[in-house]
This record gives structure tokens, sequence and C-alpha cells, in this order.
């Protein structure tokens, strides 16, 4: 594919690379070369870094006696973890033999990278730094914040984003993520209009929602939802993912950090039309919050407004009676979900 013409038009381009642990590094480099040198005119691009167990790391064998491979990258063994540094190096490299990229994605397991191996190399915020054209990056970790935390080196320099001013759309999960984290991000790029955050406990909500009151004045659509990366493996996430009950202990948005968050977006957030919280502790049955939905819609009632509150805490008593009831107040203009 990549060298003929079928590969020379393509416009957007997902690559999984999957390859044995122990062969990993090699044959993604030889992948991502080809890339660029034969995918110029490229306009999207999703690079995943998922390494698989090698077939002598595997656990056991199926009736057919073909390895059977555990889905879980803890499992590779600590020999076979990929070398990082020299593949961020050649994606790094991307963005000068493909200048039509307007949107680059970045997916990595890190339980299964060797992080140490970075000093030298560009870290991950550096690698999508290179992507100066881009209007959309985005950085997936694949690991729960106890395989992050055992990984020093991995680090989130969100000053590197300062180089793209063209950068309107940012995606973020990783369970590392903390509230001075959200801080350096949002300073750094006052001029995002789109924003998801996948996080963990290291981030508090009401923290959140200031930070982004204070710094984001052009965002239109802002999504937070609990790191997908820590939930699932990453062979697990497209069938599943979304469907599992979060922490207990997760990041959750309450009642009065939402209030906070709307009551502040008509002069903070002017531009605001979407917001989705997931995990959230809000207590619908409480007539303040319902106040401040109304308020939060009628500042604009030419405008249209999404509120998704997703995996709320709060259970409600007769929930289709009380949900039919809540939009009777609701102003026309605004949409509101709960589950």
């Amino acid at each position: 594919m990549f060298q003929s013409e079928f590969g020379a038009q393509l416009r957007h381009l997902t690559l999984e690379l999957a390859f044995d642990a122990a062969t990993f590094t090699s044959e993604a480099a030889k992948t991502l070369e080809r890339i660029g040198s034969t995918m110029e005119g490229l306009q999207s691009l999703s690079i995943s870094l998922l390494p698989r167990p090698s077939p002598s790391s595997a656990a056991g064998k199926t009736e057919t006696g073909v390895p059977k491979l555990p889905l879980l990258s803890t499992s590779i063994r600590k020999s076979d973890l990929l070398l990082l540094g020299p593949l961020l190096e050649l994606i790094g490299q991307l963005p000068q033999q493909m200048t039509n990229l307007s949107a680059f994605s970045l997916a990595v397991d890190v339980v299964s990278a060797e992080i140490a191996d970075l000093d030298g190399h560009l870290d991950f915020l550096e690698t999508l730094s290179r992507f100066t054209r881009a209007k959309s990056l985005s950085l997936t970790l694949y690991g729960d914040l106890k395989a992050m935390e055992s990984c020093p080196a991995l680090k989130l320099n969100f000053e590197h984003l300062r180089q793209n001013r063209k950068l309107k759309k940012f995606s973020l999960d990783c369970a590392k993520t903390s509230d001075v984290d959200i801080e350096r991000l949002v300073r750094a790029c006052p001029q995002l209009t789109e924003l998801s955050l996948g996080v963990d406990v290291r981030v508090t909500g009401s923290t959140l929602v200031d930070q982004i009151s204070r710094h984001l004045s052009d965002l239109q659509k802002l999504e937070v939802h609990q790191s997908y990366g820590s939930l699932m493996a990453p062979t697990d996430r497209k069938t599943s993912a979304r469907t599992l009950p979060t922490s207990k202990e997760a990041l959750f948005i309450d009642s009065d950090a939402l209030a906070s968050f709307l009551l502040s977006a008509p002069l903070s957030l002017p531009r605001l039309r979407s917001v989705t919280f997931e995990n959230c502790r809000i207590d619908m049955e409480d007539l303040k919050v319902l106040d401040v939905l109304v308020t939060f819609a009628s500042h604009q009632p030419e405008q249209l407004f999404s509120i998704s509150l997703a995996h709320n805490r709060f259970p409600l008593t007769v929930v289709p009676k009380y949900r039919a009831k809540y939009q009777d107040y609701l102003p026309t203009n605004l949409t509101l979900s709960w589950r």
C-alpha cells in the first residue's frame, strides 16, 4: 500500500502498530519511514504504538497449538519493552514531509514502553509540537496511575505546545495528569476552541473548571471524563471502554463545581456551547442546579446549548417521570442529558 498509487492518494490514515514486542521498535521504525516518504499528501494521521507480547512470553497455547496471547501489555517481558525515543524522533520528522497535515493523534501503551530512553530524545508533547500546522492534536497514554508513577521520566511539558498558535482542538487522555498540569495546559494554549480531557484522581473538579474558566475564553466545546487509558487494556478499548462504570475515587464534578462553572461562563466563556462531564456528583433534585441550568441557557436565548452529565452518582427517584418534568422547566435552547 505504501508504494501504490492508492497510498499516494490517501488523505486520512489511522495506523495501529501492533507488532510483537521483541521486534516492535525495528518494525515500527520501518513503517514510519515508509509512510513519511510515500504519503506526503495526508491531511490527518493517527498513530498507535501498541506492542503485543512475543509468542515465547505468551501464557500457554490454544488447543491447536497456536500461542495464546494475553490482552494486557503487562505480560510483556522486561527484555522486550520497546525503545520509545527513536520512534518519537521518527514521528517528529513526519511534519517536514507531510506539509498538509492539519490533524495528528498519538496513542502509546506506556506500560510496555521503556520511558527512561527518552533522555536525549523528543518527549510526547515535544513530538506533538513539531506538527506546527496542525489545528487538532491528540495524545493518549494507556496505563493506570500506578504504572505511570513508576515511570518518572514520563513528563507532560505543555510549554512545547506554545509553538503552535494554529492549534484549536486538543485531546489528552493520561491518568498521571494533575491540577498543575491542567493549569500549565490552559496557559500554554489559550486559543483552544475544543478541549477533551481524560484524567484521574490527581485532578480535582473544582480546580479544573476554575482554570478553564480563567484561561480559555474562546472555548466552544468541553469534554471531561475519567482516563479510558487507565480503565482498559488497549485491545479492549474499542468494544466496551465507554460502558464501564467509573471509579468512585476518580475525578468528579459536583453540584458546586458545575454551578461555579456555568454561572461564570457567560462572561469568561462566551462562546461555550457544548459541555460533557463524566463521573459526576450532580444532585439533579436540587432546585439550585435547575436554576443554574436555566440561567446559563437564558443568557443567549438565540443560541443552542448542550450539556451531558454521564455516570452521575446521584440516583433519581421515579426517573422517567422526573426526567420529563425536569425538561418542562428548561429553556428550549438547552438540550440536557444525564445518566
